[in-house]
């Protein structure tokens, strides 16, 4: 008999402690029964000794979970800070709703995040007091440079930097999750591991939106082409050739060595390296 089990809303940690506290109880039949813990979609699942379960089930939060939820409300809030930026910089309706969007969802997530902490009496940060260098002990976080930067851009300028920025911002915070899930016994608990979830999953579609809108601003002519003969082609046809320049000295194409000279016979190059070794003898 193999003993699968989950934590999630549905299944009580007391019910699994009490059925893990049946499995310690000293029985030879039930010793040999070994314990599995399902692994995520795409991972093997790995099997446990009691001890090491009943471990989790009593832990709901671990050191790292508490990290991750205290790290991130200082990256939500420097997101606060530049969708805040939008209003007073730029007119494109696109960026505004965005920035809107941003606004409301990481303000509402670092709700969530405060409270998480608080009912755990756990230390909850006051972002306005975070550290200058968090950005280089955090992923995605733009630097005090980068930020001053955005605020005094304007008009499309502005929406450039903040698409870029905040693109890899999202992507920071998608690292994030994922750093978290590599700890040992993270996001057991189910409010948590739900809440990373979620963080994959919109940020990964903003990122895809944003992505879109900074191609729609670019000023290159081929950001917009699709994959195909007819605007690819065009494409081609249309291109000018401004400048071009020489091969360094000494490059050539390891596949045509014709092109660094024509090399000595064999015959020469047996010669001379016998003339070397009578030198060498003499």
């Amino acid at each position: 008999m193999t003993i699968y089990f989950y934590l999630s809303r549905t299944f009580s940690v007391v019910t699994l402690i009490t059925l893990l506290g049946g499995l310690l109880m000293p029985s030879d039949s039930m010793s040999a029964v070994p314990i599995v813990q399902p692994g995520a979609p795409g991972n093997a699942s790995r099997e446990l000794d009691a001890e090491t379960a009943v471990a989790i089930a009593n832990s709901s939060y671990t050191v790292a979970d508490v990290h991750f939820m205290q790290d991130m409300i200082i990256h939500h809030h420097q997101a606060l800070v530049m969708s805040r930026l939008a209003a007073p910089s730029t007119n494109n309706p696109a960026i505004l709703d965005l920035a809107g969007r941003i606004d409301i969802s990481q303000a509402d997530e670092i709700s969530f995040m405060q409270d998480w902490l608080r009912k755990r009496t756990e230390e909850v940060p006051d972002p306005a007091q975070h550290p200058k260098n968090t950005h280089d002990t955090m992923v995605g976080m733009a630097t005090p440079t980068q930020m001053a930067q955005l605020a005094k851009s304007k008009s499309t300028d502005f929406d450039r930097l903040f698409l870029n920025l905040m693109i890899s911002h999202h992507d920071g915070a998608v690292k994030m999750v994922e750093e978290l899930r590599e700890q040992s016994g993270s996001t057991y608990d189910p409010l948590l591991n739900e809440f990373a979830s979620d963080v994959t999953n919109d940020q990964a579609v903003e990122i895809e939106r944003m992505n879109a809108l900074l191609i729609g601003l670019s000023s290159d002519p081929r950001a917009g082409l699709t994959a195909g003969l007819y605007d690819a082609g065009e494409a081609i046809l249309n291109m000018q050739l401004l400048v071009s320049h020489r091969k360094p000295l000494g490059f050539y194409d390891p596949a045509n060595p014709a092109e660094r000279g024509a090399d000595k016979p064999e015959d020469e190059q047996d010669d001379e390296a016998e003339k070397e070794d009578k030198k060498s003898t003499d």
